[in-house]
């Protein structure tokens, strides 16, 4: 849901800067770290160690299943890869709505103060190690 919000308050902004050119500086800054922070969060979650379990081994086969269990299972996969994708569809969406913003706003000679550049240049470091 974080990234969906995000998504959509990126492509707002992204919007405003737009048709809106000089209103962009005019926004509080905390809207415009929302999906940074968000950015973040996802970067520490892929970097996170999770223990991998013992593998569940089995020695009966889908085709030994009832045909209603089998199909069953296969709705269940065929929905859980048509959700990865999805999922997959909506982060490249939020990188390329990052990537517009921050690529029009790190060298923006509008803003006058050092420290938000400064800030910039880190959110475009981050976004560029992110795999």
């Amino acid at each position: 849901m974080m990234i969906r919000y995000s998504v959509w308050l990126l492509q707002l902004v992204n919007y405003i800067d737009q048709a809106f050119p000089d209103l962009v500086y005019m926004l509080p800054d905390h809207v415009i770290q929302i999906p940074f922070e968000v950015l973040r969060m996802v970067k520490r979650e892929s970097e996170l160690i999770v223990p991998s379990g013992m593998p569940i081994s089995s020695n009966i086969s889908r085709s030994d299943l009832p045909s209603g269990l089998q199909s069953s299972l296969i709705s269940e996969d065929e929905s859980g890869i048509r959700q990865i994708q999805k999922e997959k569809q909506q982060d490249r969406v939020f990188y390329s709505e990052l990537v517009m913003f921050i690529s029009k706003h790190f060298i923006d000679d509008r803003i006058a103060n050092p420290d938000l550049k400064e800030i910039y240049l880190v959110r475009l470091n981050i976004l560029l190690q992110h795999n």
